[in-house]
């Protein structure tokens, strides 16, 4: 039997992923198959169920030691970490099968702080998410590995951000970056509010940016913006739309503002990346908070209209 090289590995991992999406009821990816037409009958269902958990049960035994082999891999290790979304949950619940579910998760915790590729962290994130909203019994363990991790994150991040902006070296100012990238990754998939509060010392990096206090450098520039957007936007969904405290109204219509604000002074004097990720945000906190929010009286207060200083900054970008 002939070992694979590096390369058949790799195209060997994606094809197995598409294979399991595709088990799991997902359409195959564009221009390698036909999306389904129609809803399944009960039948075809009741296969595609089948299939679902036996895949299931192989790859709950599996995937750890995949995941230990190719962890330092971001080519393969992107593909391995989205699978557990398309497992059968019940299954872990049904087979006594919690050793392997611990497993997986110490090793996408190691995964998450050992890796920096945007798309690894990103479906390490939404696979966490996927282990936590279900109502199992496995759900507890999840959250708790989760909560943990994200203490270690937020604890890297405080412990790198005075060296990280202030050091003139460029070891401790990636390490910041990339404490920043994990966070943001997380956001995307989770609301990190009650568990991660970074928004003052995100804030503050995009201040002193603007201010030239320090020379901050892009990639940790560019994150903060793109931080504040998904800690403002889950801020947004967090409130109630029948009875939102006043005070909490208050204080995110004044940190959209703000955000806004630094943005159009990034786009102004910032470098291309910068503007870039300045104009993207400003673009989407005007979306967020446009008059259609006025379609409930209770956040007619949220609404956002750019100044003219604003309006000729996005204009210049365009």
């Amino acid at each position: 039997e002939l070992a694979l090289n590096d390369e058949e590995e790799g195209a060997l991992i994606e094809i197995m992923t598409c294979a399991i999406k595709r088990a799991a009821g997902k359409d195959p990816p564009p221009g390698r198959g036909k999306p389904r037409s129609r809803e399944l009958n009960t039948k075809e269902r009741r296969q595609l169920d089948s299939d679902r958990t036996s895949l299931t049960k192989h790859f709950i035994a599996e995937l750890p030691e995949l995941l230990s082999k190719f962890s330092t891999d971001d080519q393969k290790i992107v593909s391995l970490v989205e699978i557990p979304q398309y497992f059968q949950l019940e299954v872990y619940v049904e087979h006594r099968l919690n050793k392997f579910l611990e497993l997986l998760l110490k090793y996408m915790h190691d995964i998450v702080m050992k890796h920096s590729d945007a798309d690894v962290l990103r479906n390490c994130a939404f696979t966490y998410r996927y282990f936590i909203n279900n109502e199992l019994s496995i759900q507890t363990t999840a959250a708790v590995a989760f909560r943990q991790l994200v203490d270690e994150l937020v604890t890297s991040f405080n412990s790198s951000i005075v060296e990280g902006l202030e050091s003139e070296s460029d070891e401790p100012q990636y390490k910041l970056y990339v404490d920043m990238k994990r966070l943001y990754a997380f956001y995307q998939a989770h609301d990190l509010t009650d568990l991660a509060d970074v928004e003052r010392e995100i804030s503050s990096i995009i201040t002193k940016a603007n201010q030239m206090q320090v020379q901050i450098n892009d990639n940790i520039t560019a994150t903060a913006v793109m931080l504040m957007q998904a800690i403002l936007s889950w801020a947004l969904y967090r409130t109630n739309p029948s009875e939102p405290s006043k005070s909490e109204l208050k204080k995110l219509r004044k940190s959209v503002v703000q955000l806004v604000q630094q943005c159009d002074e990034l786009i102004q004097f910032g470098q291309p990346a910068v503007q870039k990720e300045a104009f993207i945000t400003v673009c989407d906190m005007l979306i967020i908070f446009a008059p259609q929010l006025k379609q409930n009286p209770n956040y007619a207060s949220l609404i956002v209209v750019p100044d003219r200083s604003v309006q000729i900054s996005l204009l210049q970008i365009t």
